[in-house]
């Protein structure tokens, strides 16, 4: 800094005037740069001597007398006292005088203006207050005057809000104070949260709770897509510390799962309701679970050169972290891949007996019958997929809803579910200590930003030959959609235009894909609604007509809900300024803390902006992620048969009917006349075998045999209506196609060719299941040249023989000849 000896209060007018008048000179250009640098510090208030002394800086720059570096540090600070100036004359004329649609505009496009060139970014924080009255004033003066162009200016104005000062400084006409906590917690192997014990001095203090704490400064961007069934999102945040800090090292290590909880209370600009006091409040909350993955995702900024570093510890570093998040149900089970077979099990009870964390949540199936029929054999496969897919797969298939539920109070997270949605559930998920409305209030309607609406109940479907003309037709004339291809020829649709809409029908809906709702309508908002039950609660919310395409709409609940906070550039600016003012004792692990936990900040730190789906009340539904479906699996076993059935039997298989627990032969079921066929053969699509599967596929808690009853697709040879049973200790492929269903697709291992009896006699048989009673045989000479093959019946005996000398040779027999 130069020497200010010269330049003072009581010279700096003279100084200023003197320079004016020579602007060529070279001893004009040191009186210059010190009158700036005594105008800068000083804080002076007179803009015209200000002003004055911008332009001698120009022309002693343009005449080469001093350097851009100091022209533009000058011109930097005259634009911040300028646009001080502004604001101050803004309020003060629109807050008097008469106003006109160009003069209003001029200063919407100022205060643009100072946001595209980063000047509001260098404001002290009472000019953002001061903003903040200007645009309120603004606001009031366009819409209560009657002389000016009100629809174009409200939207400059807004868009200068939406797009620019909610960017820049926060600004929200309805918030008085934000305030974000994120409480961070490692999970144990035995799903308890662990306490970090903090070696830091001041970190034990400020992170008294022995959780690290996230507040205002500390989150950069933050965003939660919340839906009936649970939530995803990411959270990207700054810390700042010496590297190899121990209280930070679990953020570094990718396999260490950890608990976010996260709360976000609006603070709004009026009082609540009976109170005199107390400013109106609304608190939002939720807790997640950082994914596990195989990495971390973290970034560091150097705040010093690398080529000065001199390795001192004490000169810290911001360090960017991203961890994207689930509900704890998807993060837990999405990490859960059993595959198993259960035995006379419920879903209940498989869902039960992979519920491996109820220290840190709660799963409450008691409102659900669906899941509690019980099965005589279960199939749990995560091929491909994870035991959340399977979970919900199920959900669906069952027709139960889950609906996720964070107790604001407590932040303790129960997740139901239930056959149907009722009054039951609705009151379970109900923070019942807030006071909320039904029914849009003028301040829930004060916070919106936009809507979309993206389905309405449509009175016309249109199709022709490919053509798809832009409109719809009058609404007094309905016409009902069908499944074929006829429709009203053109030329009458033609003539039935009204209103031009955009609205193209390409094709015939598909009738076996559920139907869309009959309305649907995305509504954005600057901040939380204050007043109306915005929540997923799945509240009956009454219809207001500044909801679009609400005419024949009653009730709507909301289904889906998207928070996106995005800090300030004016609060990242200040942050990155205030850091410099902190400094360690020594780099000892107990001298050196957090930082950012101890920068102060404005009460408004960041762009907020809220998006609701909003449907019809009448078509409220169970709503389901994406998940992957069963794939098949195969596993080997073999066939088994009771005791009461001799091996060497060609009737050596069971017999398993209905699912019921009794087991036989199929010899119980024949008598000596009618040998069988008949009812063995209206019977076999019904046959079940009983198949021993290896032992280890059996779930973890299951105390029944390793027996599995199912078809097999092999046993039916529908070109000659062959009913070919297996065998005791055949060795085969089974198939599990689905939770419950399955069946035998290969043989592998026949026992026919295998067991000693067959050996020595070298004998195949297979039963008929035609209508007439028959059996073939295959016999081998043991001299292994004649092969023959013989087919026996009630009336007669056809043989085909091949010998290897002889040839070919038929032969038939008639019983009784």
């Amino acid at each position: 800094m130069r020497s200010l000896a010269n330049i003072s209060e009581a010279n700096i007018y003279d100084s200023v005037n003197y320079i004016s008048s020579t602007t060529d000179q070279d001893s004009s250009a040191l009186i210059a740069l010190e009158a700036n640098d005594y105008l800068i510090k000083s804080n002076n208030k007179d803009f015209n001597l200000i002003k004055t002394q911008l332009k001698n800086t120009k022309s002693l720059y343009q005449n080469n007398l001093i350097s851009d570096l100091d022209y533009k540090k000058y011109k930097n600070y005259y634009e911040i006292v300028r646009l001080k100036k502004r604001i101050n004359d803004y309020n003060e004329y629109f807050s008097s005088n008469y106003k006109d649609t160009e003069k209003i505009s001029i200063a919407i496009d100022e205060i643009k203006k100072s946001c595209q060139n980063k000047t509001i970014l260098k404001l002290p924080y009472k000019y953002l207050k001061k903003i903040t009255i200007l645009i309120n004033t603004l606001q009031n003066v366009i819409e209560r005057s009657s002389d000016i162009q009100k629809s174009k200016l409200l939207y400059k104005l807004n868009k200068l809000v939406n797009n620019h000062l909610s960017k820049a400084i926060a600004y929200n006409d309805i918030l008085q104070k934000q305030s974000i906590t994120v409480n961070i917690s490692p999970i144990n192997s035995d799903f308890t949260l662990k306490n970090i014990d903090f070696s830091s001095t001041e970190n034990k203090k400020i992170f008294n709770e022995k959780k690290l704490t996230l507040k205002n400064l500390h989150i950069q961007n933050l965003k939660i897509k919340e839906s009936l069934y649970g939530l995803e999102g990411a959270i990207h945040f700054q810390l700042v510390y010496p590297n190899n800090h121990p209280d930070f090292e679990f953020l570094l290590n990718a396999s260490q799962p950890i608990l976010l909880d996260i709360e976000i209370q609006d603070t709004f600009n009026f009082l609540k309701k009976g109170s005199k006091t107390d400013r109106h409040e609304r608190l939002t909350r939720f807790v997640v679970i950082g994914n596990v993955t195989d990495l971390v995702d973290i970034k560091e900024k150097y705040e010093f050169s690398i080529f000065s570093f001199n390795g001192d510890k004490t000169t810290t570093n911001i360090k960017e972290f991203k961890i994207e998040f689930n509900d704890p149900l998807k993060s837990l089970w999405s990490l859960h891949k059993p595959t198993y077979v259960d035995v006379k099990k419920t879903l209940d009870d498989v869902i039960k007996d992979n519920f491996f964390f109820e220290k840190l949540i709660t799963l409450d199936t008691n409102k659900s019958e669906n899941l509690k029929n019980r099965l005589p054999q279960i199939f749990v496969s995560t091929i491909n997929r994870n035991f959340y897919d399977f979970f919900i797969e199920q959900l669906q298939i069952n027709k139960c809803a889950i609906k996720y539920f964070c107790d604001k109070k407590t932040g303790k997270i129960t997740y139901y579910i239930v056959d149907k949605i009722d009054d039951s559930l609705k009151k379970s998920i109900a923070n019942t200590d807030e006071e909320l409305e039904q029914k849009l209030s003028s301040y829930d309607i004060n916070s919106f930003k936009n809507q979309k609406l993206l389905q309405q109940e449509l009175i016309f479907y249109i199709k022709q030959n490919g053509i798809t003309p832009d409109i719809t037709l009058n609404g007094n004339r309905k016409v009902t959609k069908s499944n074929n291809n006829s429709s009203k020829p053109f030329s009458s649709v033609y003539e039935d235009i009204i209103n031009p809409t955009f609205y193209h029908q390409h094709e015939e809906p598909d009738e076996n894909k559920e139907q869309d709702y009959s309305y649907a309508l995305k509504l954005s908002t600057k901040n939380t609604l204050p007043f109306i039950d915005s929540d997923i609660s799945l509240s009956s919310l009454q219809a207001d007509d500044h909801m679009l395409g609400s005419k024949n709409l009653k009730n709507f609940y909301i289904s889906e809900r998207t928070i996106e906070l995005k800090r300030s550039q004016y609060s990242t600016q200040k942050l990155y300024e205030d850091l410099n003012d902190f400094h360690y004792k020594s780099d000892s692990d107990s001298d050196t803390y957090e930082k950012i936990i101890f920068c102060s900040y404005p009460s408004l730190t960041h762009q907020e902006s809220i998006a609701y789906n909003l449907l019809d009340y009448k078509e409220l539904r169970a709503d389901y992620p994406y998940f992957r479906p069963f794939e098949s699996l195969n596993i080997i076993g073999k066939v088994t048969i009771g005791d009461n059935v001799n091996k060497d039997s060609k009737k050596a298989y069971k017999f398993f009917k209905n699912f019921k627990s009794e087991e036989s032969s199929f010899s119980e079921f024949q008598e000596n006349s009618e040998k069988g066929t008949p009812t063995i053969f209206n019977s076999k699509l019904q046959l079940f075998y009983a198949i021993e599967i290896p032992k280890e596929i059996l779930g973890p808690k299951c105390s029944e045999k390793p027996i599995l009853y199912m078809p097999s697709k092999i046993n039916v040879n529908s070109a000659n209506n062959q009913f070919m049973p297996l065998r005791n200790d055949d060795i085969v492929i089974t198939q599990l196609q689905s939770i419950s269903s399955c069946e035998i697709t290969q043989i592998i291992s026949n026992t026919a060719i295998s067991t000693d009896k067959a050996q020595k006699q070298l004998l195949q048989r297979q039963l008929l299941g035609a209508k007439e009673n028959c059996e073939i045989a295959y016999t081998q000479a043991s001299d292994d040249e004649t092969y023959s093959v013989t087919q026996l019946n009630e009336k007669n005996e056809s043989s085909f023989f091949i010998n290897n000398k002889n040839g070919i040779f038929l032969k038939y027999k008639a019983k009784g000849n």
